[in-house]
């Protein structure tokens, strides 16, 4: 017995598959670039996705965020190390010789080789500024005052 072709307009599960893995990736990808939810939703009507399966491709994506949260801290900083490695090289090759040097210091203080604060930018209470205090004479906040 012979077994029977898929209809010319269904996909495979193969076929699916890989169309799922593509607008999984598309959708990281806009999650990362800020796109705001509104053109997430548009990209995945456009694609010809029931409500459930459109939704079920944004929680996959949503996933690829939360296992990049749980990476080894040791890689975390490895890979910030090269990131900044390959910014700076780039930089010096277009003659972007500020943005070289901010480069550059970013990869000394990860590597503990300049004098900054090497650790985490969020801690119990939050997101930190590790330069706050450039900000302000001798360490104390300021209040500012309301112009009216």
């Amino acid at each position: 017995m012979s077994k029977k072709k898929p209809a010319p307009d269904k996909a495979t599960p193969e076929q699916e598959s890989d169309q799922d893995k593509t607008s999984v990736e598309a959708v990281f990808r806009m999650l990362l670039g800020g796109y705001a939810d509104g053109d997430i939703k548009d990209f995945l009507q456009s694609e010809g996705l029931t409500a459930s399966t459109a939704a079920k491709r944004l929680n996959k994506a949503f996933d690829n965020l939360i296992n990049a949260s749980k990476i080894d801290q040791n890689i975390k900083l490895g890979w910030c190390i090269e990131a900044g490695r390959e910014l700076f090289r780039q930089m010096t090759a277009i003659g972007d010789y500020p943005g070289a040097l901010k480069a550059l210091k970013e990869v000394a203080v990860l590597s503990g080789v300049y004098p900054g604060k090497k650790q985490p930018l969020i801690d119990k209470g939050g997101i930190e500024d590790p330069d706050i205090d450039d900000e302000f004479d001798d360490g104390e906040l300021h209040k500012l005052e309301v112009v009216k």
